[in-house]
């Protein structure tokens, strides 16, 4: 946005979330009891504030505050405190040219 040549503010009263990281969107995703969301079927055992962005049934037992995200061509799993990190991951591709990944 902050490079946008026309760009105009319209004015709104409501909570505002930058919704930069994995661990940000998880933090406004609605989930269960126990703070697991699951986008597809899921189970969490003895598991509690995880978030799953998958399409595929995703298990996910004693393990706390991760983030699973499954896209066509790869899958992540970090813990919402490393979401971040995923930067070095795309440093990692770039300098090594797997272009296809980016």
């Amino acid at each position: 946005m902050e490079k946008a040549d026309k760009r105009g503010i319209i004015p709104v009263n409501y909570g505002w979330s930058d919704v930069g990281s994995w661990k940000a969107l998880a933090d406004i995703t609605p989930a269960d009891p126990k703070g697991n969301h699951f986008s597809a079927a899921g189970l969490a055992i003895n598991a509690n504030g995880n978030y799953s962005k998958t399409t595929k049934f995703t298990a996910i037992i004693g393990l706390d505050n991760i983030c699973v995200i499954e896209t066509p061509d790869s899958i992540l799993v970090c813990s919402k405190e490393a979401a971040e990190d995923v930067k070095k991951v795309v440093d990692h591709l770039t300098q090594n040219e797997i272009t296809e990944l980016l």
